[in-house]
């Protein structure tokens, strides 16, 4: 019998023989912060902030601004409109004759103030070929319109056509950025002759002195383009398309859209460019926070192009293929 003291002794001795350590140096420790792997260096970073699309990155999210760098309504002419938008609804649209008709197929018209009175505040038409406005110095915003429409909800698309553009131009004879306004629009009417196009409801409007976008937006737009300059041409055109059958049954069911495709552009001096393209329903169009959205400008009302004017421009406006540098084919 062994005695108590030698007992540690040998299980000792057995232990050590029974669990050997693995063979080789322990391992190392290794972090999850040093598997991933290194960030970008700085200058990666700067390319990619100097020229996104070298990156492969989607355009910036257009931003909608407060108010407008150079010209603003006050907030009393803009409840002064709103007032007067929920006193007169849209009109239905309206049949025309054919020798109307036939002006609205080619594009063909004349610029006519809103408001008559609009000659006792400064403002001048005359009749050169094309039509030429010229607005004395005033302090307050002015719209004209064409004196037919350039889309017809009952009679464009004609012809078997699926789709139908409206189009007109501006040439800026005399323009001074900052003390002028020239604005380029459409709009379903009625519409207040004291608000430039794009500000209320059922119109667009590209605005000459801060080159922004106006859909339905009384606050500052959205960045678009360059500001307009003396002896510039400006386009606008919408091409009203029309949906395929299935298309219209389905969106009729869902409430999602009407008939109809729009499709806005601009074009300058001649040239068109994709970045001067937009959807109409796209959503910075169609969520904008205003009543009626885009409701008006979908092709179940007549439309009529527009030009507003502030201050002391002189513009010519331009209607048809034969006075136009560029027309829609």
């Amino acid at each position: 019998m062994s005695t108590p003291s030698s007992q540690p002794g040998s299980f000792a001795v057995s232990q050590a023989e029974t669990y050997q350590p693995p063979q080789g140096p322990p391992p190392s420790r290794v972090s999850h912060a040093d598997q991933q792997p290194p960030p970008p260096s700085y200058e990666d970073w700067m390319a990619v902030t100097e020229n996104p699309s070298s990156a492969g990155l989607p355009p910036p999210p257009t931003i909608h601004y407060e108010d407008s760098p150079n010209h603003n309504a006050s907030e009393f002419e803009e409840r002064q409109a709103d007032a007067w938008c929920r006193q007169y609804p849209l009109f239905q649209p309206a049949r025309f004759d054919n020798d109307v008709c036939l002006n609205i197929f080619y594009g063909k018209s004349s610029i006519v103030p809103l408001d008559p009175s609009m000659a006792r505040q400064g403002l001048r038409v005359e009749r050169t070929g094309a039509t030429q406005i010229m607005k004395t110095k005033s302090p307050m915003y002015q719209c004209l319109r064409s004196q037919s429409p350039l889309y017809s909800a009952l009679h464009s698309p004609s012809r078997g056509a699926r789709s139908f553009t409206a189009y007109f131009e501006v040439r800026l004879v005399k323009v001074d950025r900052k003390s002028d306004v020239v604005a380029i629009g459409f709009f379903a009417p009625p519409y207040p002759a004291f608000r430039l196009p794009g500000w209320q409801r059922a119109s667009i409007g590209i605005h000459g002195d801060d080159g922004r976008r106006y859909v339905n937006d009384t606050c500052g737009g959205m960045d678009f383009t360059k500001p307009f300059r003396t002896g510039e041409i400006i386009g606008l055109g919408m091409t009203f398309e029309q949906k395929q059958s299935n298309a219209m049954s389905k969106e009729s069911k869902d409430g999602t859209g009407g008939r109809t495709n729009v499709q806005c552009f601009m074009t300058r001096n001649g040239e068109r460019r994709s970045a001067w393209d937009w959807d109409l329903h796209e959503e910075m169009d169609s969520t904008v926070d205003r009543p009626g959205g885009v409701t008006g400008l979908e092709g179940d009302k007549d439309v009529y192009a527009s030009v507003g004017v502030y201050g002391n421009p002189v513009v010519e406006v331009r209607f048809g293929k034969e006075t136009c540098v560029w027309w829609p084919h």
